[in-house]
């Protein structure tokens, strides 16, 4: 004897509970996005005070004094610390004779020497161009010459300008290892940062020296 089919009112209040099950799930799964696209935004504006700091804290080192070796103390600070490099140069341009002379250094690999050419290489584009060259980011050329061996692991080169002239560089090369050999957006920033005051605050520290006579 076969089942009698419930009645129609008991089949309609059933699919009526059925479409309001699926309408909450589709709406708790609609909530559940919504918060979590607010986790996102919430960490990324956390992210970017922790950077915008970072930015502030740096720009202050550098011009927070007149003495010329706490202006280099700064920038290593900034690129230890805030950048996260272990192994970089700070070079000063010599313009007799057109090369660039180390003034600090901080772990450089053996191969760095001390006086570089300032016309070739990712150095001499930095030179010309006044802007910061990450050489894993240029387009290999074939046909081009070897690089020059201090290129050899070279992260960055900073540029550090005074007004429109080039008066020096930073050469970046091995990373702390938290930093899996890969620059942030904010470690671009801060290089940014550097290649527009390092150069001015250090040159700015000088003239006050001199301007007391306590400068060469």
């Amino acid at each position: 004897m076969s089942a009698s089919r419930p009645p129609e009112p008991e089949v309609d209040r059933h699919q009526a509970l059925a479409e309001e099950n699926l309408r909450l799930i589709r709406q708790l799964a609609a909530v559940e996005a919504e918060r979590d696209r607010l986790r996102r935004d919430f960490v990324e504006l956390e992210q970017r005070h922790n950077d915008l700091c970072n930015l502030y804290v740096a720009a202050d080192q550098l011009h927070g004094t007149h003495d010329e070796q706490a202006v280099v103390a700064a920038i290593e600070e900034i690129v230890i610390n805030l950048i996260g490099c272990e192994q970089f140069g700070v070079y000063e341009l010599d313009v007799p004779s057109g090369e660039m002379r180390l003034v600090r250094a901080f772990g450089l690999p053996h191969h760095i020497h001390d006086r570089l050419d300032a016309s070739q290489g990712v150095l001499g584009r930095a030179v010309e161009t006044g802007e910061v060259i990450l050489p894993s980011r240029l387009a290999v050329d074939t046909e081009a010459a070897p690089p020059p061996a201090h290129e050899r692991g070279l992260t960055a080169c900073v540029p550090l300008k005074v007004s429109s002239r080039v008066a020096g560089v930073i050469l970046l090369f091995e990373l702390l290892p938290q930093k899996s050999g890969r620059l942030e957006p904010i470690d671009n920033e801060l290089l940014a940062l550097l290649a527009a005051q390092a150069g001015s605050a250090v040159h700015a520290s000088r003239l006050l020296a001199r301007s007391f006579g306590t400068g060469g």
